[in-house]
Order: structure tokens, then sequence, then C-alpha cells
């Protein structure tokens, strides 16, 4: 059999302050960040390449959802 693996995201970086930002503007809500020691074998920093699984499902960059839209569409799932 033949595996293959994709990243999907934004093509874009975001601090976890930033979305911690966005999502509790979106919600109302006050978040509060609790800084711990980042896991061994972590990555610190990470970005998520979409030029594989373009290729690959032949879509057009536009297709994906914009982040900030996405995580409103999530947060309204929940609701």
């Amino acid at each position: 059999k033949f595996y293959n693996f994709y990243n999907v995201g934004t093509g874009k970086e975001i601090s976890i302050n930033k979305l911690t930002f966005k999502l509790s503007d979106l919600i109302k809500k006050n978040i509060k960040i609790k800084k711990t020691q980042l896991p061994l074998g972590d990555p610190i920093q990470s970005l998520g390449d979409i030029k594989k699984i373009v290729k690959f499902l032949k879509l057009k960059k536009d297709f994906f959802t914009p982040f900030e839209k996405g995580l409103f569409k999530t947060i309204l799932s929940y609701e």
C-alpha cells in the first residue's frame, strides 16, 4: 500500500498569543495563557505548507478557507 502525508494549513505562521487573542475576541471571553516548558521534540515554530496537497488534489490556493473565517466557523459548530 502507498501512504502519503499532507500538511493542511494557511501557509502563514501564527503565534499562540495571536491565535488566543483572535479566539478570545470571537468568543467574547478572556482567555489566560498558561506558559509551560515546550515538550521534548515539539518544534519552536511550525508552518504548514499546502503546496503538496494543492498539487495532489489539483486545487486552487483560494479553495481553502481563510484562517479567521475557518476559526469562526469552527466556533459556530460548537455552539
